[in-house]
């Protein structure tokens, strides 16, 4: 089984740029015989690389930033995987990307977050980020244990897991347990 990786720029703050860019990359990795492509960390659409303190004296430029950010955040699902589900079945290959996911419980919450699309175009699952580390505690909140899981696919179980996550052993060794046949390290 062939896999590819695209470790891909997003389109800053620009979900239907983004997209498309991906879809290009789907293509060009279908086109090669690939049946697994994972995307990178908060592809969708961009990881909160601005590293201000909220409270600090740029409290305000975080503020206005952190709206944009917020606004530019997906539901899931919604239409971030319909599309994705769409370019998942015309080239049959299962997609794993990471978004940046808007809550639809609580308002202004948002997630580091993943998806995993199948290549019958349908929505497998989520994953949410565990352990945000460092600056990531001020935007993102934490996933639960429903996040400590594998994906079932046709090309096997997938385990994913986000930056941090993948130096947390006990972490790793849970998603060796529940049967992870293929680790998916965004």
């Amino acid at each position: 089984m062939k896999v590819a990786t695209a470790q891909i720029c997003p389109v800053y703050l620009n979900v239907e740029a983004t997209l498309k860019k991906m879809e290009g990359f789907v293509k060009q990795a279908a086109a090669q015989d690939a049946a697994l492509i994972v995307f990178p960390e908060c592809c969708i659409s961009m990881y909160p690389n601005w590293r201000d303190d909220p409270f600090g004296p740029n409290a305000e430029k975080f503020a206005r930033y952190y709206k944009k950010y917020v606004e530019a955040a997906v539901e899931i699902p919604g239409y971030v995987t319909d599309f994705l589900g769409r370019v998942a079945q015309e080239n049959q290959i299962t997609i794993v990307t990471g978004v940046v996911e808007k809550s639809t419980e609580q308002k202004g919450t948002i997630y580091n977050s993943s998806v995993v699309i199948g290549p019958d175009g349908q929505l497998i699952g989520r994953h949410r980020k565990t352990t945000p580390v460092n600056a990531e505690k001020n935007y993102f909140s934490l996933g639960g244990k429903e996040d400590v899981r594998v994906f079932p696919t046709t090309v096997g179980n997938l385990g994913v897991s986000i930056c941090y996550e993948n130096r947390n052993l006990l972490y790793e060794y849970a998603l060796g347990k529940a049967g992870e046949h293929i680790h998916c390290a965004l």
